[in-house]
């Protein structure tokens, strides 16, 4: 979990640095970005996993699994924002969006609300059947 919401955010730094999306919204760059991230978190996993812990969210990671949450967390980035921006080029080095459809920011923006809202219910599920156990 903490490297999907990492990977997510991560990607979303790269068009402040660089102006419009570059290499990390495309599925090759997501590639490069999960490895990289993962190479960090897995150094890092023992506060990673302290955090995690205390955040009632224990997190036993394997480096499969810190690796595929940050692939995920590049990947559905990219292609959200490849249904959304015509110049999103997810399928480098081809130069084509295959994804894109005009006008769709709305409905892609509404499932990303939906997903955040359920999310944090399923949490909020977790943590309340946690504390009813202890």
């Amino acid at each position: 979990m903490p490297a999907l919401l990492l990977a997510a955010l991560a990607i979303d730094i790269e068009p402040i640095f660089f102006g419009l999306h570059g290499f990390f919204h495309t599925f090759l760059g997501g590639i490069v970005g999960a490895t990289a991230l993962s190479g960090v978190l897995w150094l890092l996993r023992r506060p990673v996993n302290l955090v995690m812990a205390v955040a009632g969210v224990p997190y036993p990671a394997t480096f499969r699994s810190v690796w595929t949450g940050a692939l995920f967390g590049f990947w559905i980035p990219v292609l959200l924002d490849s249904v959304v921006y015509s110049h999103l080029k997810p399928l480098f080095p081809f130069t084509f969006n295959p994804f894109y459809c005009a006008g769709s920011y709305p409905v892609v923006a509404f499932f990303c609300e939906v997903c955040a809202a359920l999310a944090v219910f399923l949490l909020f599920i977790r943590l309340v059947r946690q504390k009813m156990r202890h």
